[in-house]
């Protein structure tokens, strides 16, 4: 995937000329023989739209260890009314465009994206989402430059659900390469946000260690997911914000 997930040429070219219309092509089994498993339709993932494995700058501070891309039905629309810009977007988030002239951000909170990508319907999916999460953050600059979010994997599905097939999908060695290098930085830290006890078993099997180092923190309720002071701890709360600094 572009300059972070170094994958084959041949996927290279497939994120180049195929993409949005399918996930990375090897991990298309693995995403096929899953939702022949779900019963729930919630659960079933939407291969149509672009793979979303993660947002942001990688030399940030934060990063956010997240669930997986949400789903509506307005997902589709909002993607295909907005040709091309939505494919620059999300292509950039992979790798920068040189042309584009564009930093690396958190797309979802970025100015520049939002005033691209044009709501259906009063729909405006990750913006809004993301926007309310960060609510209590408005007030630091550039706060799409300052944040990393990964998701545990990068399939849109109403709600998540984790077994044995998804944690068997080819593109999760490249992101768990990206965390353990990122892990190096003693000064970065990392919120879970949702999963977490599928992020602690991850990332104690990335790191080698039994007990996950401090620069982890947690959120007080995961299934809202908002950034915010009541949802950490006091002392988690002040590391975070220094972090953003």
């Amino acid at each position: 995937m572009g300059l972070i997930l170094k994958q084959t040429l041949e996927e290279e070219k497939y994120l180049e000329v195929k993409m949005p219309y399918g996930p990375l092509q090897s991990d298309l089994p693995f995403l096929q023989a899953f939702n022949k498993t779900q019963k729930s339709a919630n659960h079933h993932l939407d291969l149509s739209l672009y793979p979303e494995p993660f947002a942001g700058n990688p030399k940030a501070k934060v990063y956010l260890l997240s669930g997986n891309p949400g789903w509506s039905d307005s997902d589709n629309r909002l993607m295909t009314t907005n040709h091309p810009d939505w494919d620059k977007m999300m292509q950039h988030s992979y790798n920068p465009i040189p042309g584009l002239g564009h930093p690396q951000t958190m797309y979802w909170l970025d100015p520049y994206w939002k005033g691209l990508i044009k709501p259906v319907s009063g729909y405006h999916g990750g913006f809004t989402w993301w926007e309310k999460r960060t609510k209590q953050l408005s007030h630091i600059p550039n706060l799409e430059e300052k944040l990393f979010n990964i998701d545990y994997h990068s399939y849109h599905s109403k709600n998540i659900k984790i077994n044995s097939i998804i944690n068997s999908l080819p593109s999760k060695k490249y992101v768990d390469e990206i965390i353990k290098v990122a892990f190096k930085d003693d000064d970065r830290l990392f919120v879970i946000l949702r999963c977490r006890k599928a992020w602690e078993d991850r990332l104690k099997s990335i790191l080698g260690v039994s007990t996950l180092p401090s620069n982890v923190i947690y959120l007080k309720n995961p299934r809202c997911a908002h950034l915010t002071s009541g949802n950490m701890k006091p002392c988690d709360w002040s590391r975070f914000l220094a972090a953003l600094k």
